[in-house]
C-alpha cells in the first residue's frame, strides 16, 4: 500500500508543476500572438505578482514573451511544486 502512495505522491511532484507551468507558457504565447497594444502583457504581470517586479525590470534587456516566458514559467513551476509538496506532506499525515 505504501508504494501506490510514493507512486502517487511522484506524480502529484511531477504533474501539478508542469501542468501550472505549461499553462503560464500557453499563456504567454497566445498575449504575444495576440494584438492588445500591451494590455496583454498587464495580465501576465498581475498573475506573476509579486515575481513580476523582477522580471519587470528584465523588460528593458529581453522582449516580453522571453522575459515573462521564461522567469514567469519558472516562477509557476516553483510554486506548483510548493503546493505539490504540501499535498503530498498533507496527504502523508493522514
Amino acid at each position: 500500500m505504501a508504494m501506490t502512495q510514493y507512486k502517487a505522491d511522484r506524480v502529484l511532484l511531477v504533474f501539478i508543476p508542469a501542468v501550472l507551468s505549461v499553462a503560464h507558457l500557453l499563456l504567454c504565447f497566445y498575449v504575444a500572438a495576440t494584438p492588445s497594444e500591451g494590455w496583454g502583457w498587464v495580465i501576465v504581470t498581475s498573475i506573476d505578482f509579486p515575481f513580476s517586479i523582477p522580471i519587470i525590470a528584465l523588460l528593458h534587456d529581453l522582449p516580453p514573451l522571453l522575459s515573462f516566458g521564461i522567469f514567469g514559467t519558472l516562477w509557476w513551476y516553483l510554486l506548483g511544486w510548493l503546493l505539490a509538496k504540501l499535498i503530498v506532506k498533507i496527504n502523508s499525515s493522514m
